[in-house]
């Protein structure tokens, strides 16, 4: 797909086939709805229309930009992180870059959370059937209880606990070390805060400055922590490799090493 604008205005052009939509229109052809365009256009990623008149024109670019959103929302980018993303591509940097520059050519570091019904956690997770073991899956945050459904902040997750269970883990051990990966997270971002606050945050600096901070220090940070649990990740397997030996485990460390840092130290880390 090719983008043919990347920057907030949006210039009239006259080719022919040039197409001219008011909202309702741009929704129908985009297949999105009225009210997804103006809030897109609230957090600022849908550059505004054309005004014509009293009219608000939209173009091609418009439902391209539509377009893009969907595919870097289906990869997992909340709006902040497009937004973040965007920004970077209208400040001169081509998306490519952009997505090259962050690593995220591959994965996504984040995630959209996935709303999920009581039938298809259960469906999803074998033994995650019943209240108490919902109620253990809320406790150790693998998922969350909103009105009548759960949503999963991380669906990787998900799939994760899934698959362990599958192989013969016991559904509450599995969850006690989702508890702990948690705990371990948390602490992680209180670590990251009170570096920013601390250390990164002016207060009296102008607001240009603080969003340019805000946009710089989310993908980050994010990005900081998702390297740094794979390395710790690595590291942790390796010293296992190390206790246990054999051949098998130390396949699977490479499999899943990512990119982390080797020691060269013989006895491990």
């Amino acid at each position: 797909m090719t983008v043919t604008v990347n920057t907030g205005v949006v210039q009239p052009q006259s080719e022919p086939g040039y197409s001219e939509w008011m909202i309702d229109e741009l929704a129908s052809v985009a297949g999105v709805p009225s009210r997804t365009i103006r809030e897109y256009r609230t957090v600022g990623i849908l550059m505004p229309p054309e005004r014509v008149g009293r009219r608000g024109v939209y173009h091609e670019a418009h439902r391209e930009r539509l377009v893009l959103i969907a595919r870097l929302q289906g990869r997992g980018y909340s709006l902040a992180g497009i937004k973040d993303l965007l920004d970077a591509w209208d400040e001169g940097s081509s998306l490519a870059a952009v997505l090259e520059h962050r690593g995220m050519t591959e994965t996504a570091f984040d995630e959209m959370p996935v709303a999920m019904s009581t039938d298809t956690l259960a469906a999803t997770v074998p033994g995650l059937d019943g209240a108490e073991a919902l109620a253990a899956a809320v406790d150790a945050r693998l998922v969350t209880r909103v009105d009548d459904h759960y949503v999963a902040r991380s669906a990787a997750l998900v799939h994760l606990v899934a698959d362990a269970v599958h192989h013969g883990a016991a559904l509450d051990s599995v969850l006690a070390t989702i508890a702990t990966v948690r705990a371990a997270a948390r602490a992680q971002g209180e670590a990251f805060a009170t570096l920013f606050i601390n250390e990164l945050w002016d207060p009296d600096a102008p607001p240009e400055a603080i969003d340019a901070l805000a946009r710089r220090s989310r993908l980050q940070i994010a990005q900081a922590a998702s390297s740094l649990i794979v390395d710790e990740l690595a590291a942790a397997l390796e010293r296992a490799t190390h206790r246990e030996g054999g051949q098998g485990l130390h396949e699977l460390l490479n499999r899943i090493r990512v990119g982390s840092i080797q020691s060269t130290n013989e006895g491990g880390p």
